[in-house]
């Protein structure tokens, strides 16, 4: 067992310091080391067994293309629960993360986890589970196809993607949309810019998007309005609305049963 902080030191004395260094030592040192600190930052600093340390330090070297850092680390740590505790080999755990889908694991998670301790070879078994949740994903996504009627189409797409990228259930995502006339008296101008968002559309999708704005939107007080990210000259950008105003209008909104 080893604690990530004395691998990153490992990797740390090793790194090159000249070309000279690099061509005859570990190239791949300064890479090891960003891994490792990103499972740091995750996890804290864990023991994790010399096996699935190489295993994460490999299978999580390379994340698709701007995927955000709060997005990196979630995948750490639903791969970390699934994985800890279990006699998995390097090989079923770098097959647990290149197989990875965020919503198929959360929702997978239980069988996931009895897969890994029955099964000697997870590839199918996990291709199978992944393909299920997709199936679920779309059939919810489709019982918000008649919200297009009464809202935009484009802003019920959005939320759709989500629930599909997710594996979300249609019913919990209609519990944060707000009314169709909270979100067309929503408007705001943001600065610099000359042009209006409706910010009770973006503080649906933003929720559903990024993890800090909706970490954000639990710790806001009911007398506050809700940060939605930020504008291109720096400025944090806020509802027109305060938390509590948004609540109350999720509570008296018509119910629309979910077909």
């Amino acid at each position: 067992m080893t604690k990530i902080s004395e691998a990153i030191m490992y990797y740390e004395s090793i790194k090159p310091k000249t070309d000279f260094d690099a061509y005859f030592g570990d190239s791949h040192a300064s890479s090891k080391i960003q891994t490792l600190s990103l499972i740091k930052e995750a996890l804290g600093d864990v023991e994790i067994s010399d096996d699935h340390l190489k295993a994460y330090i490999y299978g999580l070297r390379s994340f698709p293309f701007k995927t955000p850092y709060e997005r990196e680390l979630q995948e750490v740590r639903i791969i970390y629960e699934l994985a800890k505790d279990t006699q998995m080999t390097a090989k079923d755990l770098i097959t647990l993360i290149d197989h990875y889908d965020v919503g198929a694991y959360k929702l997978m998670s239980k069988r996931i986890k009895e897969l890994i301790s029955t099964r000697e070879d997870i590839g199918m078994d996990l291709r199978v589970l992944v393909k299920e949740a997709m199936e679920y994903s779309i059939k919810e996504a489709a019982k918000l196809d008649y919200l297009k009627e009464e809202y935009s189409k484009k802003f019920i797409e959005r939320i759709q993607k989500r629930i599909k990228d997710e594996c979300l259930s249609a019913e919990e995502v209609f519990k944060i949309i707000p009314s169709k006339s909270f979100i067309e008296a929503s408007e705001v101008e943001i600065p610099g810019f000359g042009y209006t968002i409706l910010s009770g559309e973006d503080i649906v999708t933003k929720r559903l998007y990024f993890i800090d704005i909706e970490e954000d939107y639990q710790k806001a007080l009911p007398d506050e309005r809700v940060r939605l990210g930020y504008s291109s000259y720096g400025d944090t950008i806020y509802t027109s609305f305060t938390k509590a105003e948004y609540e109350e209008d999720l509570k008296t909104k018509k119910k629309i049963k979910i077909i």
